[in-house]
């Protein structure tokens, strides 16, 4: 490979890496978001026709994660943004999971 090819690949990696780096902080504050409206009394369907989702689709993708958000704080006294972090790391880990349980059968 040329030089400008292997930087031009390294560049690519590095956009990419950066452009990961904004959904995960995106994600993060979307959960935030989502969390705060279910304590202020807005309903699934509420919150679904804001993020153009359906209200199942809403509470599939929320409800686990604000769940462990609002244990974690009441347990441990953590700010919002901690409790939520532990949550989406939480989230993660249980998705690995299952993928790997689902490629090793």
């Amino acid at each position: 490979m040329t030089d400008m090819t292997q930087q031009t690949r390294q560049v690519s990696l590095t956009r990419l890496s950066d452009i990961q780096g904004r959904l995960e902080a995106l994600n993060k504050m979307r959960t935030e978001a989502v969390a705060e409206a279910r304590r202020a009394h807005y309903s699934w369907e509420e919150i679904a026709a804001v993020l153009g989702v359906t209200k199942q689709s809403a509470w599939a993708l929320f409800a686990d994660q604000i769940k462990m958000i609002e244990a974690n704080r009441e347990r441990a006294g953590l700010s919002e943004a901690e409790a939520i972090a532990l949550a989406i790391e939480a989230t993660r880990s249980v998705r690995r999971s299952r993928s790997r349980r689902a490629t090793s059968r």
